[in-house]
Protein backbone atom coordinates (compact mmCIF):
# COMPACT_ATOMS: atom_id res chain seq x y z
CA UNK A 1 0.00 0.00 0.00
CA UNK A 2 1.19 3.51 -0.76
CA UNK A 3 0.15 7.07 -0.09
CA UNK A 4 -3.27 8.38 -1.00
CA UNK A 5 -4.34 11.72 -2.45
CA UNK A 6 -7.84 12.92 -1.62
CA UNK A 7 -10.16 15.33 -3.43
CA UNK A 8 -11.97 16.89 -0.49
CA UNK A 9 -15.54 18.16 -0.99
CA UNK A 10 -16.31 21.85 -0.75
CA UNK A 11 -18.37 23.20 2.19
CA UNK A 12 -21.34 23.44 -0.18
CA UNK A 13 -21.00 19.76 -1.08
CA UNK A 14 -21.04 18.84 2.60
CA UNK A 15 -24.26 20.79 3.11
CA UNK A 16 -26.05 19.17 0.21
CA UNK A 17 -24.94 15.54 0.46
CA UNK A 18 -25.39 13.00 3.21
CA UNK A 19 -21.89 11.59 2.89
CA UNK A 20 -18.66 13.13 1.67
CA UNK A 21 -17.34 11.81 -1.62
CA UNK A 22 -13.61 11.44 -1.07
CA UNK A 23 -11.82 10.48 -4.24
CA UNK A 24 -8.50 8.70 -3.63
CA UNK A 25 -5.86 8.39 -6.29
CA UNK A 26 -3.09 5.84 -5.82
CA UNK A 27 -0.29 5.48 -8.32
CA UNK A 28 1.71 2.31 -8.22
CA UNK A 29 5.48 2.10 -8.50
CA UNK A 30 6.77 2.41 -12.09
CA UNK A 31 3.28 2.99 -13.41
CA UNK A 32 0.99 5.93 -14.14
CA UNK A 33 -2.12 3.77 -13.97
CA UNK A 34 -4.17 4.18 -10.77
CA UNK A 35 -4.33 1.15 -8.52
CA UNK A 36 -7.64 -0.70 -8.91
CA UNK A 37 -7.89 -1.91 -5.33
CA UNK A 38 -9.92 0.27 -2.94
CA UNK A 39 -8.51 1.65 0.29
CA UNK A 40 -9.90 -0.07 3.45
CA UNK A 41 -11.74 3.15 4.26
CA UNK A 42 -14.17 2.38 1.43
CA UNK A 43 -15.78 -0.39 3.46
CA UNK A 44 -18.94 1.65 4.10
CA UNK A 45 -19.15 2.89 0.52
CA UNK A 46 -18.24 6.41 1.53
CA UNK A 47 -15.77 6.84 -1.28
CA UNK A 48 -16.25 7.20 -5.00
CA UNK A 49 -13.03 6.35 -6.79
CA UNK A 50 -12.25 8.77 -9.63
CA UNK A 51 -8.84 8.09 -11.19
CA UNK A 52 -6.79 11.02 -12.41
CA UNK A 53 -4.72 10.06 -15.43
CA UNK A 54 -2.17 12.89 -15.61
CA UNK A 55 -0.40 12.60 -12.26
CA UNK A 56 2.92 11.08 -11.28
CA UNK A 57 3.46 8.95 -8.19
CA UNK A 58 6.24 6.67 -7.00
CA UNK A 59 6.69 4.71 -3.82
CA UNK A 60 10.25 5.61 -2.73
CA UNK A 61 10.34 3.29 0.25
CA UNK A 62 13.14 1.11 -1.13
CA UNK A 63 16.62 1.90 -2.43
CA UNK A 64 15.67 0.74 -5.92
CA UNK A 65 12.49 2.83 -6.14
CA UNK A 66 14.27 5.87 -4.66
CA UNK A 67 17.01 5.48 -7.25
CA UNK A 68 14.53 4.96 -10.10
CA UNK A 69 12.60 8.10 -9.13
CA UNK A 70 15.79 10.16 -9.49
CA UNK A 71 16.56 8.53 -12.84
CA UNK A 72 13.07 9.56 -13.96
CA UNK A 73 14.07 13.19 -13.37
CA UNK A 74 17.11 13.12 -15.66
CA UNK A 75 15.35 11.51 -18.61
CA UNK A 76 15.17 13.60 -21.78
CA UNK A 77 11.37 13.54 -21.50
CA UNK A 78 10.87 12.96 -17.75
CA UNK A 79 7.72 11.39 -16.38
CA UNK A 80 7.79 14.10 -13.73
CA UNK A 81 9.09 17.43 -14.98
CA UNK A 82 10.65 19.65 -12.30
CA UNK A 83 10.50 22.55 -14.75
CA UNK A 84 6.74 22.45 -15.24
CA UNK A 85 5.55 25.80 -13.86
CA UNK A 86 2.00 24.48 -13.57
CA UNK A 87 3.28 22.14 -10.82
CA UNK A 88 5.34 24.53 -8.65
CA UNK A 89 7.46 23.12 -5.83
CA UNK A 90 6.99 24.84 -2.49
CA UNK A 91 9.90 24.09 -0.21
CA UNK A 92 12.65 25.84 1.73
CA UNK A 93 15.99 25.96 -0.03
CA UNK A 94 19.43 27.13 1.07
CA UNK A 95 20.78 30.23 -0.62
CA UNK A 96 23.87 29.02 -2.44
CA UNK A 97 25.78 30.22 -5.50
CA UNK A 98 24.92 28.69 -8.88
CA UNK A 99 26.48 25.41 -9.97
CA UNK A 100 29.95 25.87 -11.48
CA UNK A 101 31.52 23.76 -14.22
CA UNK A 102 35.22 24.20 -15.06
CA UNK A 103 38.01 22.32 -16.78
CA UNK A 104 40.08 20.07 -14.52
CA UNK A 105 43.76 19.21 -14.48
CA UNK A 106 42.97 16.08 -16.49
CA UNK A 107 40.77 17.77 -19.08
CA UNK A 108 37.39 19.46 -19.57
CA UNK A 109 34.21 18.52 -17.73
CA UNK A 110 31.50 16.59 -19.55
CA UNK A 111 27.97 16.77 -18.14
CA UNK A 112 25.13 14.84 -19.81
CA UNK A 113 21.53 14.07 -18.80
CA UNK A 114 22.07 15.28 -15.25
CA UNK A 115 20.69 17.69 -12.65
CA UNK A 116 23.12 19.85 -10.66
CA UNK A 117 21.81 21.78 -7.67
CA UNK A 118 23.06 25.15 -6.47
CA UNK A 119 26.53 25.10 -4.96
CA UNK A 120 27.78 22.13 -7.01
CA UNK A 121 31.33 22.46 -8.40
CA UNK A 122 32.53 20.08 -11.12
CA UNK A 123 36.18 20.54 -12.05
CA UNK A 124 36.86 18.07 -14.83
CA UNK A 125 35.62 14.52 -15.27
CA UNK A 126 32.30 13.04 -16.33
CA UNK A 127 28.84 13.38 -14.80
CA UNK A 128 26.30 11.29 -16.69
CA UNK A 129 22.66 10.47 -15.87
CA UNK A 130 23.08 11.64 -12.28
CA UNK A 131 21.56 13.98 -9.70
CA UNK A 132 24.00 16.07 -7.66
CA UNK A 133 22.63 17.88 -4.60
CA UNK A 134 23.82 21.20 -3.20
CA UNK A 135 27.46 21.64 -2.23
CA UNK A 136 28.77 18.53 -4.01
CA UNK A 137 32.32 18.83 -5.37
CA UNK A 138 33.66 16.62 -8.15
CA UNK A 139 37.32 16.80 -9.20
CA UNK A 140 38.39 14.90 -12.32
CA UNK A 141 36.14 11.98 -11.40
CA UNK A 142 33.61 9.81 -13.24
CA UNK A 143 30.01 9.67 -12.00
CA UNK A 144 27.39 7.66 -13.89
CA UNK A 145 23.81 6.83 -12.89
CA UNK A 146 24.25 8.13 -9.38
CA UNK A 147 22.34 10.09 -6.74
CA UNK A 148 24.75 12.26 -4.74
CA UNK A 149 23.46 14.02 -1.62
CA UNK A 150 24.54 17.34 -0.08
CA UNK A 151 28.15 18.05 0.74
CA UNK A 152 29.70 14.96 -0.84
CA UNK A 153 33.31 15.32 -2.04
CA UNK A 154 34.48 13.14 -4.92
CA UNK A 155 38.24 13.01 -5.43
CA UNK A 156 40.45 12.76 -8.50
CA UNK A 157 40.07 9.54 -10.46
CA UNK A 158 37.16 8.21 -8.39
CA UNK A 159 34.57 6.20 -10.34
CA UNK A 160 30.98 5.95 -9.12
CA UNK A 161 28.22 4.02 -10.87
CA UNK A 162 24.64 3.05 -9.93
CA UNK A 163 24.91 4.30 -6.39
CA UNK A 164 23.30 6.53 -3.79
CA UNK A 165 25.84 8.50 -1.76
CA UNK A 166 24.37 10.08 1.36
CA UNK A 167 25.32 13.46 2.85
CA UNK A 168 28.88 14.57 3.58
CA UNK A 169 30.59 11.41 2.36
CA UNK A 170 34.23 11.86 1.33
CA UNK A 171 35.19 9.71 -1.67
CA UNK A 172 39.02 9.67 -1.88
CA UNK A 173 41.02 9.80 -5.11
CA UNK A 174 40.89 6.62 -7.16
CA UNK A 175 38.07 5.05 -5.12
CA UNK A 176 35.47 2.98 -7.01
CA UNK A 177 31.84 2.23 -6.19
CA UNK A 178 29.51 0.21 -8.39
CA UNK A 179 32.21 -1.42 -10.51
CA UNK A 180 33.17 -4.38 -8.31
CA UNK A 181 30.04 -6.11 -7.01
CA UNK A 182 31.94 -8.40 -4.63
CA UNK A 183 33.76 -5.53 -2.98
CA UNK A 184 30.58 -3.44 -2.83
CA UNK A 185 28.71 -6.21 -0.98
CA UNK A 186 31.51 -6.43 1.56
CA UNK A 187 31.69 -2.70 2.28
CA UNK A 188 28.22 -1.26 1.63
CA UNK A 189 24.50 -1.93 1.42
CA UNK A 190 23.50 -3.20 -2.02
CA UNK A 191 19.86 -3.33 -3.12
CA UNK A 192 18.17 -6.22 -4.91
CA UNK A 193 18.55 -4.21 -8.10
CA UNK A 194 22.27 -3.70 -7.59
CA UNK A 195 22.19 -0.10 -6.37
CA UNK A 196 24.99 0.61 -3.88
CA UNK A 197 24.18 2.85 -0.89
CA UNK A 198 26.81 4.62 1.22
CA UNK A 199 25.75 5.95 4.63
CA UNK A 200 26.07 9.65 5.44
CA UNK A 201 29.23 11.13 6.97
CA UNK A 202 31.30 8.13 5.84
CA UNK A 203 34.96 8.84 5.10
CA UNK A 204 36.01 6.18 2.62
CA UNK A 205 39.51 4.91 2.22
Amino acid sequence: MGDWLWNWPTPNDLNTTRTAELRPVLYTQSSTTPNKHPHPATAQNLISRQPVEDHYWRDVGTLDSFFDAHMDLVARLPAFDLYNHEWPIFTRTLTEPPAKITDGDCGPSRITNSILASGVIVSGGIVDNSVLSGGVTVTDAEIQYAVIMQGVQVGVGARLRRCIIDKNVVVPPGFTIGHDHEADHERFTVSDGGVVAVAKNTVLG
